[in-house]
């Protein structure tokens, strides 16, 4: 990848506000030279606004059963624990709704993570540096 194509990869991030660690070129190789079946894989769920009580139910539902690979056991990379999402939701929706805050409630229980997405959920096309 040539350097003019790099500042491409950024492009929401003004240009004077970037730092040569935004400008690092992903890598296929793992850190410290450990090879790639030393490394787990991380996947990340996460749903965003969350205003419909039937769409954290259902990704609370899918994931009811669902577990990580047991892989070598170890607790630090996951190893056989139940997966989960991170609901980051608006708190006008739950404001609104009892439903809607009993579901992202019995997520939480379950051990899903809930996150703040704002309050009102601005439009950021007019927000400054």
């Amino acid at each position: 990848m040539t350097p003019q194509i790099l500042p491409m990869l950024i492009p929401k991030t003004p240009r004077e506000l970037r730092t040569l660690s935004d400008m690092v070129l992903p890598s296929d190789c793992p850190p410290n030279e450990l090879s790639s079946d030393q490394v787990p894989q991380f996947v990340v769920l996460a749903c965003d606004d969350n205003p419909d009580v039937d769409s954290v139910q259902w990704m609370v539902n899918l994931l009811k059963y669902r577990r990580n690979p047991s892989g070598a056991g170890q607790s630090a990379t996951f190893d056989g624990t139940h997966a989960r999402v991170t609901f980051y939701s608006c708190g006008q929706y739950l404001d609104q709704n009892p439903i809607l805050r009993k579901a992202h409630r019995e997520a939480f229980d379950q051990g899903h993570e809930i996150g703040n997405h704002s309050q009102h959920h601005p439009h950021g096309g007019d927000f400054t540096v």
